[in-house]
């Protein structure tokens, strides 16, 4: 069913569930992994097949490193990190939201980074964001099927 849900996505249905583990792997707000979610076996009769996911904001630079939706909710301005969006992890999806994230210019930087040396990332989206005065603006290394879309690098 199409209309704006309760955590501002395009689907009604489901039900937030504060211990869902499971992952939104296309960004729209609903759990697609771990169903139906039976809330630890107290739901015997079926289950919630649209589980909400909460989507983490980010308003620094950091490292993700487990799966989801990141949205960053503020502009990073001046950063002198080395890697200001660090991400390790398979099935995520961060989206900049307009926002940007700014370095200062250096050498060897990385507005954000996508790598494992461990295992090969999948699904991994760049989204919606401007990066600006880093060394490599957005970077994937060991990566494959992920994407990078609506973006402004410079």
């Amino acid at each position: 069913i199409a209309g704006t849900n309760i955590i501002n996505g395009p689907f009604l249905g489901g039900n937030f569930w504060s211990d869902y583990n499971g992952t939104d792997t296309d960004g729209d707000g609903i759990g697609e992994t771990n169903l139906p979610y039976n809330s630890g076996g107290n739901i015997t009769n079926g289950g919630d097949r649209l589980p909400f996911v909460a989507k983490q904001q980010i308003n620094r630079c950091i490292v993700i490193s487990t799966p989801g939706v990141y949205v960053l909710a503020t502009n990073i301005i001046n950063s002198n990190a080395t890697i200001c969006i660090e991400i390790t992890s398979r099935n995520v999806i961060f989206d900049g939201a307009g926002y940007t994230v700014d370095g200062i210019d250096t050498s060897n930087t990385y507005g954000v980074y996508v790598n494992n040396s461990s295992f090969t990332l999948t699904n991994v989206t760049v989204k919606n964001l401007s990066v600006t005065d880093w060394y490599h603006g957005i970077y994937y290394q060991n990566a494959q099927n992920g994407s990078i879309s609506n973006n402004t690098v410079s």
